[in-house]
């Protein structure tokens, strides 16, 4: 799934890096993601998969109507 990659900072002028995507999807939905600019890997945000499936869904739609906005 590359749901939140580059692709999303690259098309949307609200987030000129991944700490800025992480922040706003936090601040917005209350989704918690790390940013791998942490890791060497800028262009990703993992997500937990340690979770309900439920839990993992709401996250996931909360994070698309954030974007989408």
């Amino acid at each position: 799934m590359h749901l939140l990659n580059y692709q999303v900072i690259d098309n949307d002028h609200r987030f000129s890096n991944d700490i800025d995507l992480a922040e706003f999807l936090l601040q917005e939905t209350g989704v918690a993601l790390v940013p791998c600019s942490a890791f060497g890997a800028a262009d990703n945000i993992p997500l937990s998969f340690a979770t309900s499936k439920d839990v993992l869904q709401d996250a996931i739609s909360r994070i698309a109507k954030a974007l989408a906005a």
